[in-house]
């Protein structure tokens, strides 16, 4: 019991001792999301030119889709992002941080509605932020608004429509989204896919909360105060999340037979995420299921640890840092995190055998994306080291 609370203790204060390191770096984040916000305090929102005349009366009772982008290079991920929005039959809103190229204007104008730039500044939450308030401002007021972002590819399966299903049939519930973390910091729905219906819109809890959300490059806080807040804040307004994938489901499913359970720790025998020691217990106790010694009653006890060990896996880390060729494989799950190699959740070279069933060509491309991305120790600086470790950048 000492040594878990020694632990704890002694996680917590080298973490804050590297917060403490960056202090003129968080000063000059918070500063500059002052700054912003007392000089444009209605955003900086702008339709780009084929869009000058858009009117967004026009989105009032509607179902729409905001879809946040950052600097897009590659098409075939949007191509196949666009794919997968158009099975809703929402109308589409594509925003940018920063300047949108004029060949991905020209490629997916015809997809939307509306398309837009803002100053490069909160992430995909600053996005969300302005959109939604500058619909509050027209006296604007969706059916129902799914929010969403780039910082995944989509769509991995073109022929899977699970997840598609899953929001036709719960159109009508108030709060959606693709998947929950339970752990710390805090309970919240992902927000890189979340619905919102008009009630939840007009809640004053939801409205406070975009009101007060302070627009910021901080990734951690981005995290706090964005995520984990939005989900609360719904939460205090009485509405509760539907989830595409339980932690449940996920962990039945790995321990359903052999097979399952040796795909799942051939995944995670790669995450230099998780504690490789932990991964080694699971193994282990996997071995009982080959034996053929092994009583119903051994078997019974190994399957109840197996299940509390990845429960509490889960729990720390979220099922799309566990497992994320898993739960597309085995649930639909429609996408894969861009950070993957960037976070050594996985190495680019095992991609293509644990995305052997994705289709080729987008595989191929997500492939290339990540044989480019930086790695965490090429990070030149202390600066960008203690910013990665705490979750800044």
């Amino acid at each position: 019991m000492f040594k878990k609370i020694y632990h704890i203790l002694k996680e917590k204060f080298f973490f804050n001792l590297m917060l403490s390191f960056l202090i003129k770096e968080r000063y000059k984040m918070s500063k500059a999301a002052k700054s912003y916000s007392k000089m444009y305090p209605n955003g900086t929102i702008k339709p780009i030119k084929p869009f000058k005349g858009f009117d967004y009366v026009s989105l009032n009772n509607k179902n729409i889709i905001l879809f946040v982008v950052y600097a897009p290079k590659s098409f075939l991920m949007y191509e196949r992002y666009f794919q997968m929005l158009g099975k809703l039959n929402y109308k589409i809103i594509t925003i940018s941080n920063g300047t949108l190229d004029e060949h991905f204007v020209e490629k997916f104008k015809d997809k939307v509605v509306f398309m837009g730039e803002r100053a490069n500044i909160g992430r995909d939450f600053g996005t969300y932020k302005e959109f939604i308030r500058l619909l509050r401002q027209k006296n604007v007021t969706p059916n129902n608004l799914i929010i969403c972002n780039d910082s995944v590819f989509a769509n991995l399966k073109q022929k899977d429509n699970r997840f598609i299903d899953f929001l036709i049939k719960n159109e009508n519930e108030d709060f959606a989204g693709v998947a929950e973390y339970m752990g710390k910091p805090g309970y919240h729905v992902q927000s890189y896919f979340l619905k919102f219906s008009h009630n939840v819109l007009k809640a004053p809890n939801f409205i406070k909360f975009w009101d007060n959300f302070l627009i910021c490059d901080d990734r951690r806080l981005n995290i706090h105060n964005g995520e984990i807040k939005l989900s609360e804040s719904i939460l205090k307004d009485g509405f509760k999340p539907v989830v595409f994938l339980s932690t449940d489901n996920v962990i039945n499913t790995i321990l359903k037979n052999k097979e399952t359970l040796q795909k799942f720790l051939i995944e995670v025998s790669a995450n230099k995420h998780l504690d490789q020691h932990t991964i080694g217990g699971l193994k282990s106790l996997s071995l009982a299921f080959y034996n053929k010694k092994t009583t119903p009653e051994h078997i019974a006890y190994y399957t109840a640890s197996l299940r509390q060990e990845i429960s509490r896996m889960i729990d720390k880390f979220g099922m799309i840092v566990v497992c994320p060729f898993f739960i597309i494989d085995e649930f639909g799950f429609p996408f894969l995190k861009r950070d993957l190699v960037y976070r050594q959740i996985t190495e680019w070279m095992l991609i293509r055998e644990q995305g052997k069933l994705f289709d080729q060509d987008l595989l191929n491309e997500y492939i290339n994306d990540q044989r480019i991305r930086r790695r965490y120790w090429n990070l030149a600086s202390l600066k960008d080291k203690l910013m990665y470790n705490t979750g800044m950048n």
